[in-house]
């Protein structure tokens, strides 16, 4: 059986956690930087984001938002 983050993740999730399981070698400022850029290199993820409420100011992210970027990205 396959394992996911997804139930690592549940619930609302900080911008910063998230980066940091993307990019956990890096300190927190340049995880949310790299993973600010990888959201903003995908227009159609940005579009489905900010259709939740997303914005570039959002700390938080909520369970559909994070699976709207493990549908994009993958799983960290």
């Amino acid at each position: 059986m396959k394992k996911t983050h997804e139930h690592v993740f549940r619930g609302s999730i900080s911008k910063t956690t998230l980066a940091r399981a993307y990019a956990p070698e890096l300190a927190d400022s340049s995880a949310r930087k790299r993973f600010a850029q990888w959201l903003y290199h995908h227009p159609t993820l940005i579009k489905q984001l900010e259709a939740t409420g997303y914005t570039k100011s959002t700390r938080i992210f909520t369970p559909n938002q994070v699976r709207i970027i493990f549908d994009c990205l993958g799983e960290p």
